[in-house]
């Protein structure tokens, strides 16, 4: 609040490390120096109040410095976005979440599963997909296409399947072809 700003200001200029974080004054201080060997930069920042004397805040902070004859001035501004910083950290640990949520399902269902980029390259598989095919690990696959991977007697069924999903969008159901598994040939369906 505007009446709490003298006060912050005079305990700022005493006693920087009892209002900021204590993991930030040295950034703080750093970005200061800084500003003080190259007046014409602007400053911006991201800084949390120390929470001792504030509850969890954070604040963007924005200035330089301004010469008034003699006097060197610096010029901050200040904002509280300590409500979009918790949403921002709740969202990352939402994500972090339901990724690692997405791993277990990925990881414990019995269902082969891979993913591959624009280029038909294997970027990963799920653990059942790995057992079935006997494959070692991913760097045995990682980043191969299924030509060179050499796994199918005749990869044509695959290859159109994979570039109908990427060139048009399509969903594909049900592709029947042979494949090498564990070193014997098998009808499989993908």
């Amino acid at each position: 609040p505007h009446e709490q700003v003298n006060n912050f200001i005079m305990r700022f200029n005493e006693h920087p490390e009892r209002v900021i974080h204590p993991d930030d004054i040295d950034f703080l201080r750093k970005a200061f120096a800084h500003l003080d060997i190259h007046p014409e930069k602007f400053f911006k920042a991201i800084i949390r109040l120390a929470p001792k004397h504030y509850k969890e805040t954070y604040v963007n902070i924005s200035g330089d410095f301004q010469s008034r004859g003699m006097v060197k001035l610096l010029f901050l501004h200040l904002s509280d976005i300590t409500k979009q910083q918790l949403s921002l950290i709740n969202a990352s640990q939402t994500s972090d979440h339901l990724s690692m949520l997405l791993n277990r399902i990925l990881f414990t269902t019995q269902t082969c599963i891979f993913w591959k980029d624009t280029q038909r390259r294997f970027l990963g598989a799920n653990k059942a997909f790995l057992d079935y095919y006997g494959f070692e690990g991913l760097e045995v696959i990682l980043g191969k296409t299924d030509e060179e991977m050499g796994w199918h007697i005749n990869p044509d069924p695959f290859k159109n399947d994979e570039l109908r999903v990427i060139q048009n969008g399509e969903s594909t159901y049900r592709v029947h072809g042979t494949c090498i598994v564990k070193g014997k040939v098998r009808d499989i369906v993908a």
